[in-house]
């Protein structure tokens, strides 16, 4: 998620040159994002941002499953292993 986050910091500083970028060049790259988002002209910047905030929220719930699955798993074998050392007492 750290990546993530330095990924929509450094949109947030490309986000001017693409918008110039855009209305000032025929690059190839353009004619493929108009056709993968389905936008027109200066509004694929806008369909790009949008597309990158949605996916932020899956990126949100895989890294929190990543984080609490072994954090649960340390909790139960510490928990059993507790169990085990005062029964044995």
């Amino acid at each position: 998620s750290g990546a993530v986050a330095s990924g929509f910091a450094y949109y947030d500083r490309l986000r001017p040159t693409l918008e110039t970028d855009i209305s000032q060049t025929s690059a190839s790259i353009w004619s493929t994002v108009r056709t993968t988002y389905n936008c027109t002209g200066t509004n694929c910047v806008t369909a790009l941002e949008n597309a990158m905030y949605s996916n932020k929220q899956r990126i949100g719930i895989i890294s929190v499953v990543f984080l609490l699955v072994p954090s649960l798993t340390t909790l139960i074998i510490m928990l059993q292993m507790r169990r085990d050392i005062l029964y044995f007492k």
